[in-house]
């Protein structure tokens, strides 16, 4: 039965995510995948908490987390992470490099 519902719940959200005709979705999920369980980069600010934050902040990113290499490092990172789902690489990124700088 919980197989049954985490299925449910996945092809939910591809359902949701194709609805979005600006590929968004899969751009963040990516971006998360990438910087939380990948790199162990764990989020400082999340897309929400930044918007929630607009009169102090201002930022076009989708992320912010804090990338310590090797968890053993006494120096930390923090990486401005940005999605866009653009079938160039090069025009991928250079529009992340625009929403960043």
């Amino acid at each position: 039965k919980q197989r049954d519902d985490l299925e449910e719940v996945a092809l939910d959200a591809v359902n949701r995510m194709r609805s979005q005709q600006n590929g968004m979705g899969l751009g963040e999920i990516l971006l998360y995948v990438l910087l939380e369980q990948i790199l162990e980069a764990p989020k400082v600010l999340s897309k929400i908490e930044l918007n929630q934050a607009r009169g102090q902040i201002h930022s076009r990113c989708d992320a912010i987390h804090l990338l310590t290499p090797d968890g053993q490092r006494t120096t930390s990172s923090i990486v401005f992470g940005t999605s866009s789902v653009i079938g160039n690489i090069g025009d991928a990124i250079t529009a992340a490099l625009d929403r960043v700088v």
